[in-house]
């Protein structure tokens, strides 16, 4: 028997559907159902009881299943620690990233990379937006995280996608604009804007404002400036003007905010971004690292 069939029995297991569990297998349901078979017939055994309506384990699976999930865990555990000794060298891996509510997904990264690879070390960087191209080919720095508008980048550097999310302007519910679904650009015109400082982050920050607001042909009413994009949350909640962030300003914001959508302009896009020159051999493994994070999640 092989792991996947030990992996399809497991899972069929905890749902007894095969439906289910073929999902959670990401195939079909009967590519799923012909490894159930083959495995039985391999055993000598009967593992599951099938009716139209349900599935059942047999005597046979339910004294089978724990010693599956127990040789799985082992094989895991062994596979986990021959790569660590195959591949195990010390260095350092420096991660950049600009300021963002959405950050957690580059210390879960550092954690996920760290247990893998636990002799070399992790040195996380904040940064600048505008800082990030120089940094990564001048070599301060080996890949940077963050979320850019961005679509181009310089020939020397490798992006990967980790995913979408839309810009939104964040009103307070007493705006006129709080009962609707989406805005337009031309919506935002004649509105106050509470910013984030020069370059802290890209949406939100005074120069990305003034390039959105010089590409829909007007220019910003900036009110206030803040650091932070909580203090920012906190301003438009007391109806002090709105601001610009992507659709994740949702885990700061107040209660009494709304986040709309803006239709007509492009996604804001979480990217991993490196030299393709950099010859630091942590990266590639990282790279790797961050790839079957999000093709996971995804």
């Amino acid at each position: 028997m092989n792991i996947q069939s030990m992996e399809y029995i497991i899972a069929l297991s905890k749902t007894l559907n095969f439906t289910k569990a073929a999902a959670a297998m990401r195939t079909t349901q009967p590519a799923f159902s012909r490894v159930i078979s083959v495995a039985e017939e391999e055993l000598g055994v009967l593992l599951f009881e099938r009716s139209r309506r349900h599935v059942n384990l047999t005597q046979a699976g339910a004294t089978l299943v724990p010693q599956l999930e127990k040789t799985l865990i082992a094989y895991e555990e062994g596979l986990r620690q021959a790569r660590g000794v195959s591949k195990r060298y010390a260095g350092e891996l420096k991660i950049g990233y600009i300021p963002d509510v959405i950050n957690q997904d580059v210390r879960l990264l550092a954690e996920s990379f760290a247990d893998e690879y636990p002799d070399v070390g992790i040195s996380l960087n904040e940064t600048h937006y505008y800082e990030l191209q120089y940094q990564l080919l001048s070599e301060e720095l080996d890949i940077a995280v963050y979320t850019s508008m961005r679509t181009g980048f310089l020939p020397e550097l490798a992006h990967y996608s980790l995913f979408h999310m839309p810009l939104c302007v964040v009103v307070s519910d007493q705006h006129p604009l709080a009962a609707r679904t989406s805005v337009t650009p031309d919506d935002l015109r004649d509105e106050p804007y509470v910013v984030l400082e020069h370059d802290t982050t890209l949406s939100g920050s005074w120069s990305f404002v003034h390039r959105f607001a010089a590409e829909h042909g007007f220019t910003p009413w900036i009110v206030s400036q803040t650091s932070m994009l909580s203090s920012a949350l906190l301003q438009v909640s007391c109806n002090k003007g709105v601001c610009i962030a992507s659709q994740f300003a949702g885990h700061l914001a107040p209660e009494n905010v709304r986040i709309i959508p803006i239709r007509g302009v492009g996604d804001c896009v979480r990217y991993a971004v490196w030299s393709r020159s950099r010859k630091n051999p942590a990266l590639s493994d990282f790279i790797s690292c961050v790839q079957k994070s999000f093709e996971k999640s995804g």
